[in-house]
């Protein structure tokens, strides 16, 4: 079988994108500009096509869906592999992820007057390959700085859920329900340690950062980002997809007795609180968890989400959750002096 050196380079390309192949072997084909044909051979796209199936689905098992673990099924939980408890799942791609790879194989983003546009609906699928792209090109920032506006990373909940802080300040959150439509509850299932890792690593970001207006951007993306999941898995009925945020609150909080110091300290002693604050955008939201622990302890046997609400108190308890709030309760005080240390 032989291909072009276009479509060759764009398979490349998209390998690098799957996570497959180092940035270095793409630089050139990333940063060249060149006429893009009006099609690829049946050939390419038979390769292209693999290739993308293949890698989505490795970064989901990769991820975590190769754990044997236990999630919510219809309100119940049920222990298995993912596609054990959800034999159906299937990945549904369409032309989108291909034309996209297309252009960025002819086009250099950075010099780009025109940012790429889906010209239809994305799938879950086609969402995910989006996500996968956004955490490769962090490898060339000043590429990403011109694709990060356009709509399928910046309407793109995943996007938003895991790579927040890279997107842009003005961008405005999507509706994180879509998460849960077709399959997206299953990729969240597989995805939970890789998004624990992911929001350590921010966390852990926010730490050392000395700049107080970058920390009050970067708490901002994140706080929104958080809040309007955790709002969506709660009017969806799956708060077990939180899990992820529930365990990197844990490790971070176990990982140091007291807040990190404040940015700046010669600003005003409210923006330097704004600041604290922002820093800790993930770790706060350990609040509505707690309060979803209480309402969990309230839940009666006979109520339709009783078993919904003992799988929340196992999750809850697993990571000694009264503790962790009760710790942030003190960081809280530690902070602001006149912060209630009620839950």
């Amino acid at each position: 079988m032989t291909v072009s050196r276009f479509e060759a380079d764009a398979i490349n390309l998209l390998r690098f994108l799957l996570g497959r192949l180092p940035a270095s072997q793409v630089r050139s084909i990333l940063h060249r500009k060149v006429e893009q044909p009006a099609g690829v051979s049946a050939t390419a796209l038979g390769l292209i096509q693999d290739t993308l199936r293949k890698g989505l689905v490795q970064f989901l098992v990769q991820a975590g869906g190769w754990r044997q673990d236990r999630y919510l099924t219809n309100g119940l939980p049920r222990a298995g592999h993912p596609w054990q408890r959800s034999p159906e799942l299937s990945l549904h791609v369409t032309s989108q992820p291909l034309a996209f790879l297309l252009w960025l194989a002819a086009v250099r983003p950075g010099e780009s007057r025109q940012a790429w546009s889906a010209p239809g609906a994305l799938t879950q699928a086609d969402q995910l390959f989006f996500l996968r792209a956004a955490v490769a090109l962090q490898d060339f920032p000043e590429d990403w700085q011109a694709l990060r506006r356009s709509t399928p990373f910046a309407d793109n909940p995943w996007v938003w859920l895991a790579l927040p802080t890279t997107l842009d300040p003005s961008s405005e959150p999507p509706d994180f329900r879509r998460l849960f439509e077709d399959h997206g509850p299953v990729m969240l299932e597989c995805l939970q340690p890789w998004l624990t890792q992911q929001w350590i690593e921010a966390d852990l970001t926010n730490a050392r950062e000395n700049n107080l207006d970058r920390l009050l951007t970067r708490g901002t993306l994140q706080e929104q980002a958080l809040e309007g999941f955790l709002k969506a898995t709660d009017a969806m009925g799956r708060r077990d997809c939180a899990r992820f945020l529930l365990q990197a609150v844990q490790r971070r909080l176990a990982a140091a007795n007291d807040p990190p110091p404040a940015p700046e300290e010669g600003r005003k002693l409210s923006d330097r609180l704004r600041a604290s604050r922002a820093g800790l955008s993930m770790i706060q939201q350990i609040e509505t968890l707690d309060r979803w622990h209480r309402e969990a302890r309230r839940s009666a046997f006979y109520d339709d989400d009783h078993a919904a609400h003992q799988h929340w108190l196992s999750e809850w308890e697993a990571v000694d959750g009264d503790a962790l709030a009760a710790k942030w309760r003190r960081w809280r005080q530690q902070m602001d002096p006149l912060a209630s240390t009620t839950p």
